[in-house]
């Protein structure tokens, strides 16, 4: 999957694909997030002010989602 550098001090890279989002944290490691709202996250981390803030508040513990580390 390739994935989009974005502007972020704790977020490397996102990308997504068939209905999978891949975060590249800047601490190296990378996740797969799989969920029905996957694409929805995916475009609003993309458009946040704060990446990292959105991805704290609105991914991370989000119930519809399931995260796996790559």
């Amino acid at each position: 999957m390739e994935r989009k550098p974005v502007e972020s001090s704790s977020i490397k890279s996102i990308g997504l694909e068939n209905g999978v989002m891949h975060i590249e944290f800047a601490s190296g490691g990378v996740y797969e997030y799989k969920g029905p709202k996957v694409a929805e996250h995916c475009e609003q981390l993309l458009k946040a002010a704060s990446i990292g803030k959105h991805f704290h508040a609105n991914v991370r513990n989000c119930p519809h989602t399931t995260c796996t580390k790559l």
